[in-house]
């Protein structure tokens, strides 16, 4: 009886278009693939990008006229915005559907890719890359629980596997393609690239992809806080550390003894 129920409900389910079934499946192999693809395309974006402008600096340091301190604050700006946007990712989900805010992350990295590759100064791209940090930081978690509710439970290992391995191709990738990009036409076109691709993730993920079950959770905002301000301190502190050192002109403090990491959280 049992099983001609889950066997009724499951031809109910397939008989739907791919992006009105329940985001726990089941799935046929078929549909598993096409969800697999474009969620794995968007979430290449976030990792592609972080990459890329490493291998550009030396090229946008010269173009916007900026010391090599003050050009690292592009990749410091991206990294504290990503992990300040991945501590809400999980709320946002839930207050506004994880495919809206799949969709609306994919849109925004857009958008901010075309307003980096015009910036005009060295204070306007730190601007945009942090604003392109914080709107794409939910592109990887929710790209990841994607794939958990796509394929069922014994799967999960294969499942994560697959996106693991686009997750690596993304840091493999990036710097090869934007030395190549560098030095064949321009910088911009690092932030150029994103555009094309990022309307094409979009489309795909607005065609296949169902939403998920909403949970109107209430959110600590005073732990949250906290936690956005500890984990952009030592964010800091592991990036820019080194270049500004405890007891020189930059950072000087009147006590003689060695600062703990924890001092900076």
């Amino acid at each position: 009886m049992l099983a001609a129920l889950a066997s009724g409900s499951n031809a109910r389910h397939n008989n739907l278009p791919i992006t009105q079934q329940p985001s726990t499946g089941p799935f046929t192999t078929t549909e598993r693939i096409i969800i697999t693809v474009p969620v794995l395309a968007a979430s290449l974006l976030h990792a592609v990008n972080m990459s890329t402008a490493y291998v550009a600096l030396p090229n946008i340091q010269g173009n916007l006229s900026a010391t090599p301190s003050q050009i690292g604050w592009i990749i410091t700006a991206f990294v504290v915005a990503s992990a300040i946007g991945t501590i809400v990712t999980g709320w946002l989900s839930g207050q506004c559907g994880r495919r809206n805010v799949f969709l609306a992350s994919i849109a925004g990295f857009t958008v901010t890719a075309l307003m980096c590759a015009f910036a005009s100064s060295l204070n306007e791209l730190v601007l945009y890359r942090a604003i392109q940090g914080f709107v794409s930081a939910p592109l990887m978690p929710i790209s990841q629980s994607i794939m958990l509710d796509t394929y069922p439970r014994e799967r999960h290992g294969f499942a994560m596997s697959i996106w693991s391995m686009g997750m690596i191709m993304g840091p493999v990738i990036g710097p090869t393609v934007g030395a190549l990009l560098t030095e064949w036409y321009n910088w911009r076109y690092l932030f150029f690239m994103n555009v094309p691709l990022g309307i094409i993730a979009y489309t795909g993920i607005w065609s296949v992809l169902p939403d998920a079950r909403q949970s109107k959770a209430k959110l600590d905002w005073t732990g949250v806080s906290a936690l956005i301000i500890a984990v952009a301190a030592l964010q800091l502190m592991l990036d820019r550390g080194g270049k500004a050192r405890v007891g020189s002109n930059h950072w000087r403090f009147k006590s003689r003894r060695p600062w703990p990491p924890v001092a900076f959280i």
